[in-house]
């Protein structure tokens, strides 16, 4: 199978941001770095691309790739907020728009939630694809916490994700008693990693449960 992996990292003491993806074994990664006083550095794979001020809520950058092709990405966010705003990144090529709008509040990180939402037609390796995941977090003492995410990913090149697969998942720690759940429905059928500490389950359904 394929990877499609998005991995997204906020440090709210620093307010620097990094999007990294991993499709079809293609690598990105994507960092705001801040350089102070209101400014910011963007990053692409490590390269400089474009400096912006956080005020301006806006960052065009435009690329020219190996084989003479402009690769045109804008940013644009709602708030001068790092630590809760919305980000969309527009990327064109060849005329067609990859979107990928990314929603976050860690004010408070003993209770955040992250959203990301991606969409794009004519992607190289993916095809027409979508991929969207919620993600929530609770902490609700020094002995337990609550993390929840779900979404769904589908894809018409890559034919594992053809049906759309929509994820559920629940993990619970509670004064050493751990809970866990993640859902996967997948051509009408639906599989179940469960792992419970009191009293002591865990089950892969539909095949076994012990």
């Amino acid at each position: 199978m394929s990877p499609f992996d998005v991995l997204v990292k906020f440090n709210p003491a620093d307010k620097s941001l990094m999007l990294k993806t991993n499709i079809d074994t293609r690598e990105t990664q994507l960092e705001v770095v801040p350089l102070g006083g209101g400014k910011f550095n963007v990053e692409f794979d490590h390269e400089v691309i474009a400096e912006f001020v956080a005020a301006n809520k806006k960052v065009e950058v435009t690329r020219t790739m190996k084989d003479g092709t402009q690769l045109k990405t804008m940013v644009t966010w709602t708030r001068g907020d790092l630590v809760e705003n919305t980000a969309t990144v527009t990327v064109m090529y060849r005329g067609v728009a990859q979107v990928a709008t990314i929603g976050w509040n860690v004010r408070d990180l003993a209770h955040g939630t992250v959203k990301i939402d991606v969409m794009g037609k004519k992607a190289p390796f993916v095809g027409d694809f979508e991929f969207h995941r919620n993600i929530k977090w609770n902490v609700l003492n020094a002995r337990g916490f609550e993390l929840v995410w779900n979404g769904k990913i589908t894809s018409n090149m890559m034919e594992t994700v053809a049906t759309p697969i929509i994820t559920d998942a629940k993990i619970t720690y509670n004064n050493r008693d751990v809970q866990v759940k993640i859902e996967e429905k997948f051509n009408a059928k639906t599989y179940a990693l469960m792992f419970n500490t009191k009293p002591f389950n865990f089950a892969l359904l539909p095949f076994f449960e012990v």
